[in-house]
């Protein structure tokens, strides 16, 4: 198996894993904010104490200034904009942003076969556009509207440093990261009052924290080592591919027919993206 296949496959895994934020947070409906981002930040901190190294420190407390903020940021276009909307300016911060970004700064590792790749990335991010906001209302006025714009800038920034900190240091960095960003999760429970939680939903955000802030950074930054941040980037763009077949499944919420075309168009998208990557790697072994 090609390593830029691996790393897809990879991207592919942390898009499902972190996808199932989504119908798990439809489970837990109306739970406080501020509860939402302290016990997932802390579940996620609890993992990764093993990785904890002394040298890290100072880039994870950046990063995790850094990743409070966009949480923060997601939180209140969550309740501004609502979830759909939200997500959707996310998916760019992630699948277009980031990696335009990364080009603008030189630190594209691997040059894909651009004839190839632009028609790829074209189908993924469109048909992940509109599979998310196809139910999406307009921003609520000029706070949602400054949200909106804050969060893709926050979200592209946070894992571009975090990125360059882990290429430089090591995963550790991901320890000191969410044992930092643990610290901003009294003063949100302080404004967002938590009133009474079930068993239930406790143990829905103990999943959230195992899942959305440990295993699907392992796989994604995994996949970075493999296909660089830009493919990895762009794959996230498979993540409300899957949130829409996890609804489905999980909460089973039906799925119109022009949803599930959307679907094969992403994945056919996704796809390509791969292939202009395989292709340069198989040129460059050939030469």
């Amino acid at each position: 198996m090609s390593k830029i296949t691996a790393g897809s496959l990879l991207a592919g895994a942390a898009a499902l894993v972190w996808a199932s934020y989504y119908p798990l947070l439809y489970m837990i409906q109306g739970i406080s904010p501020g509860l939402l981002f302290a016990l997932p930040t802390a579940i996620g901190a609890a993992c990764f104490i093993p990785y904890l190294k002394r040298n890290v420190i100072s880039t994870g407390a950046v990063a995790a200034v850094l990743f409070a903020a966009s949480q923060f940021s997601i939180i209140f276009s969550t309740e501004l904009n609502g979830v759909v909307l939200t997500s959707t300016f996310v998916l760019f911060g992630d699948a277009v942003l980031s990696p335009v970004l990364i080009y603008a700064l030189g630190r594209m590792q691997e040059r894909p076969a651009m004839n190839i790749f632009f028609p790829g990335a074209a189908f993924l991010i469109i048909s992940s556009f509109l599979l998310t906001y196809s139910s999406a209302s307009g921003p609520s006025g000029f706070p949602g509207i400054l949200a909106l714009v804050l969060t893709p800038l926050l979200v592209s920034v946070y894992f571009i440093y975090l990125n360059e900190g882990i290429r430089m240091k090591g995963t550790g960095v991901l320890s000191t990261t969410f044992l930092l960003a643990a610290l901003f999760s009294p003063p949100l429970l302080y404004i967002f009052p938590v009133g009474a939680v079930s068993l239930k939903t406790v143990a829905i955000m103990v999943i959230m924290g195992v899942t959305s802030m440990y295993a699907g950074y392992l796989l994604f930054f995994k996949a970075v080592k493999y296909t660089g941040f830009v493919l990895s980037s762009v794959l996230m763009s498979l993540i409300p591919v899957f949130a829409a077949l996890l609804q489905l499944i999980v909460n089973h919420r039906a799925t119109h027919s022009e949803s599930m075309l959307l679907v094969v168009a992403a994945c056919a998208g996704a796809v390509l993206c791969a292939f202009s990557f395989s292709r340069d790697e198989g040129m460059k072994n050939a030469a």
